[in-house]
């Protein structure tokens, strides 16, 4: 998939989860409603544990989970820029 093609791909979805890693290694999971602003997904709102765990790791997940059970999810990894607060 290119870049261009995400907001389409987004538009399918009813939302996200947000995977981040906190300091003992284990997986934060939170679900989120991404969008594309042309530019940047943006992830707004999110918590005091993701905002902390972002600015310490910027790795992160979305997982877009499937709409019915044989369905497909759509799943990206990059990295926060910016504020993750």
């Amino acid at each position: 998939m290119q870049v261009g093609e995400l907001a389409d791909a987004m538009a399918v979805y009813r939302f996200a989860y947000l995977v981040t890693i906190s300091d003992d290694g284990r997986a934060h999971v939170v679900a989120v409603t991404p969008r594309w602003d042309g530019r940047a997904l943006i992830v707004e709102g999110l918590g005091r544990r993701s905002a902390a765990n972002l600015a310490a790791r910027p790795a992160v997940t979305l997982v877009w989970p499937p709409l019915e059970p044989q369905g497909y999810s759509l799943i990206l990894d990059g990295e926060v820029s910016g504020d993750a607060a």
